[in-house]
């Protein structure tokens, strides 16, 4: 057996127990003698440091590939109108929460992508400065790379495929959510207080407050907020809704037409985001019903449009060409607005005819 001393005790070449040699070489204790060679490690140079250039280099991707995955949850989420009404969530998380963990990782790669450039900036600058000899022998390729730059730009500006594309892609989505959820009777009615709710649907305070009661939704003070007592009894804006005003169960976005009573009368009223006429305040003239002129009707194609509308596509088009609006069925209309300097209100009347 050989004794063991602190490393710091030995000298190279020292005489050792039993006779031994002893050496330190590259960090390892050797000691020697006539049966057998034993090896430790030097535990003080052995010990491994924290890299911090290779910790930054983690964060940076690993940040970037979770930006890259919240980006694309927002690329398909729903308007906010529709996504705070409807309680929308993915992965259990709305969409307030998908853009703030989409902004925090932003800033965590600018943050990460400073100090990789700081504690690469020798190989960087190096590399910079080696293809700054080779700038004249890479003149098409940084032409290239700068006009596909602008391009991008320009593209996305103006529309143009394939970028235009991808914008059209977006809002194709955010119809679908619009068209198959619960719209509001009025946008962000979610933050209005029960009393301004009864107060914009046209029905009584007490009236409302008592449904709600009767559906086990007990209001003591009528200011509180729509979001707010909704989510104190585990419901959406939209069921919230739904309990007050039974008959706009199941509406979705669109043109419906219904019997509506308006602000002291009774008249034709319209449906969730359609249009009528209804009493006014005593007297009659035109007015909406629920919601008013339907949603996102600029980001309709034609063909969207007439749909809604329950028009043929053909005879949409032409009614558009009858005055003087050439258009194809894929053609966003406010394309169409930009084009003729006419509202989005007033192509779809001319759609439909009026």
């Amino acid at each position: 057996m050989q004794e063991s001393a602190p490393i710091e005790d030995f000298r190279p070449d020292a005489k050792g127990p039993a006779g031994g040699l002893l050496r330190t070489q590259k960090g390892v204790l050797t000691i020697m003698n006539e049966s057998k060679e034993v090896s430790k490690p030097n535990t003080e140079k052995g010990r491994k440091r924290f890299h911090l250039r290779g910790f930054f280099s983690l964060l940076l991707f690993s940040s970037f590939f979770l930006l890259l995955f919240t980006g694309i949850i927002l690329y398909v989420t729903p308007k906010g109108r529709v996504a705070h009404w409807t309680g929308w969530t993915m992965l259990g998380l709305g969409k307030e929460e998908w853009s703030a963990i989409h902004m925090t990782l932003a800033l965590v790669v600018m943050i990460a992508s400073g100090f990789h450039l700081y504690y690469n900036w020798g190989i960087f600058w190096s590399y910079i400065t080696r293809k700054a000899q080779a700038t004249l022998n890479l003149k098409r390729e940084m032409a290239l790379a700068i006009l596909l730059c602008v391009v991008t730009v320009v593209g996305t500006l103006y529309g143009l495929p394939p970028f235009g594309t991808i914008i059209q892609w977006n809002d194709d989505i955010k119809i679908y959510w619009e068209t198959h959820s619960a719209i509001a009777p009025t946008p962000h009615a979610e933050e209005f207080s029960i009393a301004r709710l009864a107060e914009e649907i046209g029905m009584p305070l007490d009236q409302v407050m008592q449904r709600l009661k009767d559906a086990g939704v007990a209001v003591d003070d009528a200011s509180v907020k729509v979001n707010d007592l909704a989510a104190a009894h585990g419901l959406t804006p939209s069921r919230l809704f739904a309990i007050v005003q039974p008959e706009s169960r199941g509406m979705i976005g669109g043109n419906g037409h219904g019997r509506g009573a308006g602000m002291g009368g009774q008249g034709r009223g319209a449906g969730m985001g359609g249009h009528g006429r209804g009493a006014g305040m005593g007297g009659q003239g035109p007015g909406a019903g629920m919601g008013g002129q339907g949603p996102g009707y600029g980001r309709m194609t034609v063909q969207q449009c007439c749909e809604s509308e329950n028009i043929p596509v053909e005879k949409g088009l032409a009614r558009l060409k009858e005055a003087g609006i050439e258009a194809s069925s894929s053609e966003a209309l406010k394309t169409l607005v930009e084009r003729s300097g006419k509202r989005p209100a007033a192509l779809v009347q001319i759609i439909r005819g009026q």
